[in-house]
C-alpha cells in the first residue's frame, strides 16, 4: 500500500533530482558513454523506486507513463533551450559569436540552408564533436522548423517538451 500520491513523488523528483540533472548538463551531457550509462542506470532505478515497480520493470513504459524525460532527452531539451536563446538573441553576444549562420556564408538557396540555420564546424577530433557548438547545431537542426521558429519562448518550450515525450515513447 502506497500512502504518497504520485503527484507528490513527482514534485519531489523535480525539485531535488531533476534540478541537479539539469545543472550544467549542457557541459557534461555529451560525456563518454560509460559515464552517462552509470547515470542512466541510477536514473532508471530511481524511476522504478518512485513508481513502486519491480527492479526488472521495463523503464521505457515507466518513462512514458510518468512523462519523465531520460537523461539524453533532458540534455537535448536544455541544449535546445540554449540554442533558442541564441537564435533570438536572449544571451550575451559572446554566445551568438560561437555560431555562423549559413546565410552569412552564402546567399544560395541550397537544401542544407532550408533545414540547417547554422554552419557545422569542420573537425575530425571526437572531443570537438562533443563540444556545445557542434552538438548544439545538430540538436537544433533536428527540431522541426515549425517548432524552431515559434517566437514565444514558453510556447516553444511546451511544444518541444511534448515532442520529446512523444518521441521518447516511440524510441526508448
Amino acid at each position: 500500500m502506497h500512502y504518497i500520491p504520485f503527484r507528490s513523488v513527482k514534485t519531489v523528483y523535480y525539485s531535488i533530482v531533476y534540478s541537479h540533472l539539469r545543472y550544467a548538463i549542457t557541459s557534461w551531457g555529451s560525456s563518454s558513454f560509460s559515464t552517462l550509462n552509470t547515470l542512466n542506470i541510477i536514473h532508471n532505478k530511481l524511476l522504478r523506486i518512485m513508481t513502486f515497480s519491480k527492479f526488472n520493470s521495463n523503464v521505457c513504459i515507466l518513462y512514458k507513463d510518468t512523462q519523465i524525460l531520460t537523461i539524453d532527452r533532458i540534455f537535448k531539451l536544455e541544449i535546445s533551450k540554449l540554442m533558442y536563446k541564441i537564435k533570438f538573441r536572449f544571451v550575451p553576444k559572446q554566445f551568438t559569436k560561437l555560431f555562423t549562420k549559413i546565410e552569412d556564408i552564402h546567399s544560395y538557396h541550397t537544401r542544407q540552408r532550408s533545414s540547417i540555420e547554422y554552419a557545422i564546424p569542420r573537425t575530425r577530433l571526437k572531443i570537438a564533436q562533443k563540444s556545445f557548438t557542434y552538438t548544439g547545431i545538430g540538436i537544433w537542426s533536428s527540431i522541426d522548423p515549425t517548432i524552431r521558429s515559434i517566437p514565444n519562448y514558453h510556447l516553444f518550450l511546451t511544444k518541444l517538451k511534448h515532442k520529446h515525450q512523444e518521441e521518447q515513447s516511440y524510441h526508448h
